[in-house]
């Protein structure tokens, strides 16, 4: 992300090899149909981007250039620990310069992680297992669940004290950060998605957040409401009002999927 600060040499070989990606889109563009051509539009669009941001960073104030951390051991770790270490790093180092304003950080998601052991935590479980076993609420897994959550809420508080020292505006990056954390399972292993937990965190200032637990009705309960309107509320908040984000579930009463939910936003 950051080559063009740290190694010249591979930033040109990037460069190159993003040029030459893009020609060869271009070239066989005009030759497609509409569906095959909107999908070769979207990947020149994002290499484009990515083009930008390096030169983005090419052009940083000299100032901000020198206050770059030396490539450490952490960097070429393999393992998961050290690998979400610099994950968190990158992010708020990618946010604090301004060459995005959104940032999504996975933890052992998806299935090519099945195998994934967080044995710096002292956690020896592989995360498949864990998740199975929580089922049977075995103390262990419930042990190794809570070392892991525990360990990514550390990792959350330090972006949130760094984004905090940063000034932006009348205040700090932090005034205007959210961080959302939430599992790609929902609520468990193997899941139906009937409920699904969200932790929100920062200071949007258009949302009622601190120290706040809302549980909303189960799932086709009076009350309930679906994922959908948790993301139709942060969409508001960040001046971008959208009453419909994403699929819907056919056949459910109208307003349960649509619109801001009026308990967490201001």
């Amino acid at each position: 992300m950051f080559a063009a600060i740290g190694d010249q040499k591979n930033l040109a070989v990037k460069t190159s090899l993003l040029d030459y990606v893009k020609d060869d889109i271009r070239a066989v563009q005009n030759r497609l149909g509409s569906v095959e051509k909107d999908k070769l539009d979207r990947y020149l669009s994002a290499y484009e981007q990515i083009g930008h941001r390096h030169s983005a960073i090419a052009d940083l104030d000299p100032a901000v250039k020198g206050r770059v951390a030396p490539l450490t051991d952490k960097y070429r770790s393999s393992n998961p620990i050290d690998r979400l270490e610099c994950h968190f790093e990158m992010a708020a180092s990618a946010l604090i310069c301004g060459l995005t304003n959104v940032a999504t950080i996975a933890s052992g998601v998806g299935h090519q992680d099945f195998s994934i052991v967080f044995d710096k935590l002292g956690v020896g479980l592989e995360k498949h297992s864990i998740g199975h076993a929580l089922y049977n609420q075995e103390p262990a897994a419930i042990e190794a669940s809570q070392k892991i959550r525990t360990f990514h809420f550390g990792l959350i508080a330090q972006t949130l004290k760094t984004l905090e020292s940063i000034p932006e505006g009348s205040g700090t990056m932090l005034d205007n950060t959210l961080i959302i954390y939430l599992s790609d399972a929902a609520n468990e292993h193997h899941t139906k998605c009937v409920e699904w937990p969200y932790v929100i965190l920062g200071g949007q200032p258009r949302l009622k957040l601190e120290g706040r637990c809302l549980t909303y009705a189960d799932f086709n309960n009076r009350g309930h409401r679906t994922v959908n309107a948790i993301h139709n509320t942060l969409l508001h908040a960040s001046g971008r009002p959208v009453n419909d984000f994403g699929m819907k579930i056919p056949g459910l009463e109208e307003g349960v999927q649509e619109g801001p939910l009026s308990e967490v936003l201001i």
